[in-house]
């Protein structure tokens, strides 16, 4: 008489405990380098943050001291002729009101600039060229306060009395940017443009800040 065994019952722990506990030699060999290898990614990636804020604290730093060397020369210098002051004569009239045969190329230059320079959105008051931080002429009913003086006096930089020493350099900062600075159209169209550094700035700004402090290095 042949005897019946019955068969041994797997409860379901053991169910359990066989799938969350596999053998060992389940495991890919290689499994234990993935989480390396992603941490080091998440490194790299939190210092590529760390550095690009950096960054861009610079750019806000280098814009608030932009500004404030504007408003300080916006100052000593709106309404008066830089070339005839470094001269030793009286300064108490505009570039456009100038008769001294020396601010003639800086008075032809200022007049065929101004008035078409296509700034880009936000980043002026469209009569004058300042930051909007700085003049609130491109509000409605508000009156522009610096009309003028920033093409004005990058006129009078670039063909002051240092000019000699500054078209040169000025000429290879336009070129290291894929402007020619012998084409005006490029150099109007360039002096619009926001800088790409300091997104509240158009170039015609950053270029006026860069003349006076290569200015100040050459006069001492």
């Amino acid at each position: 008489m042949s005897t019946w065994h019955e068969a041994p019952r797997h409860t379901s722990r053991d169910a359990r405990e066989a799938t969350i506990s596999p053998s060992p030699s389940a495991e890919p060999f290689s499994s234990q380098a993935i989480p390396m290898a992603v941490w080091h990614a998440q490194q790299a990636q939190d210092h590529q943050w760390a550095a690009m804020d950096i960054q861009q604290q610079q750019h806000r730093t280098q814009e608030g001291l932009d500004e404030e060397l504007a408003q300080a020369e916006s100052m000593q210098w709106h309404n008066r002729c830089y070339i005839c002051a470094m001269a030793g004569r009286d300064r108490e009239h505009e570039l456009y009101q100038c008769q001294h045969p020396d601010s003639q190329t800086a008075k032809k230059w200022m007049k065929d600039v101004r008035g078409v320079i296509p700034y880009a959105p936000l980043t002026a008051c469209y009569s004058c060229g300042m930051p909007q931080t700085i003049c609130r002429g491109w509000e409605n009913r508000q009156r522009c306060a610096y009309r003028g003086m920033l093409v004005s006096m990058v006129a009078m930089m670039l063909f002051g009395p240092w000019r000699s020493q500054i078209e040169p350099i000025w000429q290879r900062r336009l070129q290291a940017m894929g402007v020619d600075a012998q084409d005006q159209a490029q150099v109007v169209q360039f002096l619009g443009q926001a800088h790409p550094e300091q997104e509240r700035h158009n170039q015609l700004f950053v270029s006026f800040c860069w003349l006076r402090r290569l200015y100040q290095e050459i006069k001492r």
